[in-house]
């Protein structure tokens, strides 16, 4: 599970790493092509802003910010992550986000706005890097609060605040050999996440009530492939790396 002991503070030794996510390395890229059963298409572009020395939760641990820029038909958005390295107890942790989006509704005109999340308890993404492939699983239940301000054409503008609440099960089941879309053939570690969420989500959200998301991993990369299955439909959600720079894939 969630391991033990407390991360090193600032100004406290080595900082905190996890090769298997590697946000605290400054200066990469890596570009997703999204694409959904349904004919949605997209591009998702990631990269690292490096520390976050101001967060709260960096009396504990590393929190590094990751910007998500996220391009569909229907909907994009432009957020900053809060991923916090052994802030609570070891591994990686994902503690908030807030940045602009835009939705079309009824594919006739675009709503835009900001969000601002925050993830009460944090969630867990992965174990420390050392116990990567030998941790087996672990559980998260926590509430998201969404902050959403959202931009009509005629100038109005409305606040609104939301809660959701999600539970599930991290598991992991192995590892395998795939060739990515850069042509780089790797050794990837793989997860699936089994979640049911209820509440209220921000206007026009995709957030299914229930699911199962496969993740794969490759050491010096971090994520590279995600592939989320609804329950109760045929539909399913992918990324897949398209291309990277300033990352190497550690053997």
């Amino acid at each position: 599970g969630e391991g033990e002991g407390e991360g090193e503070g600032e100004g406290e030794g080595e900082a905190c790493s996890n090769a298997w996510f590697p946000v605290d390395v400054e200066g990469w890229t890596k570009t997703f092509a999204l694409s959904g059963s349904e004919g949605n298409t997209g591009t998702r572009t990631e990269s690292s802003t490096g520390l976050l020395s101001s967060h709260p939760e960096s009396s504990t641990g590393e929190v590094y910010g990751l910007s998500i820029d996220l391009q569909t038909s229907a909907w994009s958005y432009t957020i900053v992550q809060s991923i916090g390295c052994d802030t609570h107890g070891e591994g990686v942790f994902f503690h908030d986000y807030a940045g602009d989006w835009s939705i079309m509704l009824y594919d006739i005109f675009e709503v835009t706005g900001t969000v601002e999340t925050d993830l009460s308890p944090s969630r867990q993404l992965l174990p420390p890097e050392y116990a990567v492939g030998a941790t087996g699983n672990w559980n998260y239940s926590y509430t998201s609060t969404f902050v959403t301000e959202t931009e009509y054409g005629s100038g109005s503008s409305t606040v609104e605040t939301s809660t959701m609440s999600y539970n599930g099960t991290y598991t992991e089941t192995g590892f395998e050999t795939i060739t990515l879309a850069t042509g780089d053939t790797v050794d990837a570690y793989v997860l699936t996440n089994e979640f049911t969420a209820s509440g209220t989500p921000p206007i026009g959200f995709p957030i299914p009530a229930a699911g199962s998301i496969k993740q794969w991993f490759v050491k010096g990369l971090g994520l590279v492939r995600q592939v989320t299955s609804e329950d109760g439909t045929d539909e399913t959600f992918t990324r897949e790396l398209e291309s990277y720079s300033g990352l190497t894939v550690i053997e």
